[in-house]
């Protein structure tokens, strides 16, 4: 959300209560990051029982905080679409891996990242 369509939190609240102010509709109406798109159920649901990796994440290793949020992320998004659909299930793995980049001077180069999955299938009994 960018600055500009934010107020000041100085004009909106004080130490002890909440103000609500008004927004443009452009701010509620974002889509950013969404996971389970169309395209991906639809995926699911045409494939019943398999299992995808709808989202993955690398990430320096160092960065745990970073880490752990974006494991909170896809666990959240997994809860929301098996709350909403019911017959998704979902897992969330991750581990660190050797990626391999290539350098603009055509030189390949091995990283270690930490890399978070979310996993889904669509269930059929």
């Amino acid at each position: 959300m960018s600055t500009d369509k934010v107020q000041h939190m100085n004009s909106t609240s004080t130490k002890d209560t909440f103000v609500p102010y008004s927004v443009d509709d452009a701010v509620v109406e974002t889509n950013r990051g969404k996971i389970f798109t169309k395209d991906v159920l639809e995926l699911l649901t045409s494939n019943p029982n398999k299992w995808y990796a709808v989202s993955e994440s690398f990430i320096p290793k160092e960065q745990r905080e970073v880490i752990l949020s974006k494991r909170s992320v896809y666990y959240t998004a997994g809860k929301n679409v098996q709350r909403k659909f019911g017959n998704i299930d979902y897992k969330v793995k991750g581990g660190v891996e050797n990626v391999q980049n290539q350098m603009s001077n055509g030189f390949d180069y091995t990283k270690e990242l930490h890399a978070v999955r979310l996993y889904a299938r669509w269930t059929v009994e």
